[in-house]
């Protein structure tokens, strides 16, 4: 499961190297409709968050899950957080990227901090496995300083 998946630049690149099947979730209706002429596979199917967690709660279970760039700007995270849990398979793996501090669209300006912090909050949902910080020679000093990678279960 690509959550968050935008118009599945990750799904498509995962769908052709592995030839695996990828649902995506992604809060815009535009993506959504993007989403599937982007990717261009039968494999994929998009789905909007509310869809999702309806069929999470039918019993729908991924064998995994992602979510890049995403969780940082989510109202509440928390609340994400749980919807991706109660979609994945028990002990299924999870990979984040993400910003170390909050991103959310605001009226008044661009971006702001609301000072959650995305990874206790993924911490204590799942077990953290791996955490690090993107490498530096890949994406400049600037923006490994600022994010960080984790897998949980």
């Amino acid at each position: 499961m690509d959550y968050g998946c935008g118009v599945g630049r990750l799904a498509k690149a995962l769908i052709e190297r592995f030839d695996c099947f990828v649902v995506g979730a992604d809060i815009s209706q535009d993506m959504r409709g993007l989403a599937p002429g982007y990717v261009n596979s039968a494999a994929f199917s998009v789905l909007s968050r509310r869809v999702l967690q309806r069929l999470a709660e039918g019993g729908l279970r991924v064998d995994a899950a992602f979510s890049a760039w995403v969780l940082q700007h989510c109202h509440q995270p928390a609340e994400d957080i749980q919807l991706i849990r109660g979609a994945l398979k028990p002990g299924g793996p999870l990979f984040i990227a993400n910003t170390l501090g909050r991103a959310v669209p605001t009226a008044e300006q661009r971006w702001a901090s609301d000072g959650i912090d995305v990874r206790a909050e993924l911490s204590a949902t799942f077990r953290e496995d791996a955490f690090g910080r993107l490498a530096e020679e890949s994406v400049g000093t600037t923006i490994s300083s600022v994010t960080f990678w984790g897998v949980y279960r």
